[in-house]
């Protein structure tokens, strides 16, 4: 300690490697605090500030799907008479695809279409179902 002090009062500034041959950096190191965790360090959370560990209510999630669908003409019969259209257009008629009736279900299973026109006996039938659009209800 000695030489240090001497070194000090010489040269006013601690030599690192000085302080380490003659063992004096352990002063420093003793004497330096260990630096205390403030509130923007502790990152501990006191268990009356958490949230309680409550059961969600289950929301009310519907898997129904709808589906817009058109009925057009199956093609068994040839072609179509004139003035008979591709798509089913209401009860009373056929049409084009802006003309054809639209029709709604919730189940796949319910897309069906069963009209038929007779015309000078041959039957044409409108059993070919088109889904346009499925929207998750």
């Amino acid at each position: 300690n000695a030489i240090n002090s001497t070194y000090q009062n010489l040269y006013g500034l601690n030599s690192p490697a000085l302080m380490a041959v003659t063992g004096a950096n352990w002063l420093i190191a003793a004497r330096t605090p260990y630096p205390r965790l403030r509130g923007a360090n502790n990152l501990v959370v006191p268990e009356n500030k958490l949230p309680t560990n409550k059961p969600l209510r289950p929301k009310n999630i519907s898997t129904t799907t709808r589906y817009e669908y058109i009925c057009a003409y199956d093609g068994k019969n040839g072609n179509l008479p004139a003035g008979y259209g591709i798509y089913l257009k209401g009860s009373m008629g056929t049409g084009i695809t802006t003309q054809a009736t639209k029709f709604e279900v919730d189940k796949k299973s319910q897309v069906k279409c069963t009209s038929s026109y007779n015309v000078g006996g041959s039957i044409y039938n409108y059993s070919n179902p088109i889904i346009l659009k499925e929207t998750a209800l």
